[in-house]
């Protein structure tokens, strides 16, 4: 048999949290949880549907959190994750094949606008009993600890700015300069994106077109958007709109200057939403890992070969990777270009006459030498046999001989055969 438990206009005001356990008495048994509540008027205007927001919440004795209507969202950065319901005033909690537990149920005042707001809890069990709020096991207050990435406030993860899910475990995504983005979320779902990255002062400029379903489109600075944040320029698309940002939009209270803008789209009632997010950056914009910024647009850097003698270095979101000079060694020459990217090993050689020591071209000394000793033994050769062969031919002797002016008047030979002459004409 069933045990059904009810508790009745009971009261939590705004932040609080309303705590009973219940411990079954057969492992594999089931259990269910239901909080509803009469909501205050709204004003049919209003962007959010509730006024009072109430959260139910179940942990398991494994520390693992059920949130109410067991909602799911879908995206097409993060797949399918849970989500908690701010839209409605009826929240269940089934879990099938339940152990013994013990099991934490909590009823928080998430939103309360009120001084406070009555509910009614039912729970519903096999054999089953209850502890007071003291007997309860210590559980966390928040899923995972928040990851890490944001605070536990009213028993709900406040994420930082770049990161969203009920534990803070999703990245949100950061959109690129210049590039059409598909975004698309599940019915009563949300996703979020930044416009640029954390620090950075640039305008910019969102243009917005559906594609598919029915979204709003929020923005928040510095923290998750929720249904209070809109602009009437991006309420309710249902075609192509503009939001702009012309002037200080890293600091628009000039109170945080780390600060990041944060869109929000959610989606409607029924039906996936489909959204193209084209995100417009000014100067100082940043672009994603391999993209650069060019006139307001992210394209792919310039990874082309540079000529010899020159290395590329890698592009940074805002500059273009341009081609820089190598350094190399005097009396050297580079033979090829387009070295590896930011590395300055552009290859050389050395020059002519020049070898390769510790890392410079010096002169090659063995190839001097031998220039040299070649150089000093060819004219002595040349010399040598060229005389004795023209004085050979040359019938200089006989012409001194038969010429007297000449022998006359040539003092410089002693040896001139002047008494040989004499002795030989009377014969």
């Amino acid at each position: 048999g069933f045990v059904l438990r009810t508790w009745d206009r009971v009261s939590v005001s705004p932040g609080a949290t309303n705590t009973l356990c219940v411990a079954l008495a057969d492992a594999a048994a089931s259990l269910r949880v239901t909080l509803v509540w009469t909501d205050p008027a709204a004003n049919p205007a209003a962007n959010a549907l509730l006024v009072n927001d109430l959260d139910l919440v179940v942990v398991d004795s494994r520390g693992r959190f059920f949130f109410g209507n067991s909602l799911l969202s879908q995206d097409e950065a993060h797949g399918t994750h849970a989500i908690i319901d701010d839209n409605n005033n009826a929240e269940q909690i089934t879990i099938a094949s339940a152990d013994s537990g013990p099991y934490v149920v909590r009823v928080t005042g998430a939103s309360v606008v009120t001084s406070s707001q009555l509910y009614s809890l039912v729970v519903t069990s096999s054999s089953s009993s209850m502890s007071t709020p003291a007997q309860c096991p210590a559980q966390a207050a928040c899923p995972g600890g928040c990851s890490g990435r944001g605070t536990c406030s009213n028993g709900r993860c406040e994420c930082a700015a770049s990161y969203s899910g009920v534990d803070c475990s999703l990245s949100n995504v950061v959109l690129p300069c210049g590039v059409a983005y598909a975004a698309g979320v599940s019915s009563m779902g949300w996703s979020y994106y930044l416009a640029g990255s954390p620090g950075l002062s640039y305008p910019w400029s969102i243009t917005l077109a559906r594609t598919a379903g029915f979204a709003d489109v929020y923005f928040a600075y510095n923290r998750l958007p929720s249904r209070n944040d809109y602009d009437s320029v991006v309420k309710n698309l249902t075609s192509s709109r503009k939001a702009t940002c012309s002037s200080s939009c890293d600091t628009p209270t000039n109170a945080d200057a780390n600060g990041v803008w944060v869109i929000g789209v959610a989606s409607l009632c029924c039906s996936t939403a489909n959204v193209t997010l084209k995100f417009t950056c000014g100067s100082g914009a940043p672009c994603p890992a391999g993209l650069t910024l060019r006139s307001g647009v992210c394209v792919e850097c310039d990874e082309s070969p540079c000529p010899a003698g020159q290395y590329r270095r890698h592009c940074t979101a805002t500059v273009d990777g341009v081609c820089l000079p190598c350094t190399k060694p005097p009396n050297a020459s580079f033979v090829v270009g387009g070295p590896a990217l930011d590395s300055d090993t552009c290859p050389w050689t050395c020059d002519a006459g020049f070898v390769l020591s510790n890392g410079a071209c010096a002169l090659n000394t063995s190839d001097a030498q031998q220039t040299t000793t070649t150089t000093t033994t060819s004219p002595p050769t040349t010399t040598t046999t060229t005389p004795p062969t023209t004085t050979t031919t040359t019938p200089t002797p006989t012409t001194t001989t038969t010429t007297p002016p000449t022998t006359a008047t040539t003092p410089s030979t002693t040896t001139a055969p002047a008494p040989t002459t004499t002795t030989t004409l009377p014969t």
